[in-house]
């Protein structure tokens, strides 16, 4: 029962980190930080993303 209410608590709360990062993504881009094409370069600048979040 402990396992199903912590799976349904972070399941309520998988929209709002998807607007909290598009939020960041946009602060980034307004920087002149915006992502890349290169796979290996985003795995690089992931922290940069997780950190504020």
């Amino acid at each position: 029962m402990r396992l199903c209410y912590a799976f349904l608590a972070a399941y309520r709360f998988v929209p709002t980190f998807g607007e909290e990062l598009e939020k960041i993504r946009i602060a980034h881009e307004s920087r002149g930080l915006g992502s890349s094409n290169n796979v290996f370069l985003n795995i690089i600048y992931t922290p940069r993303y997780l950190i504020p979040l």
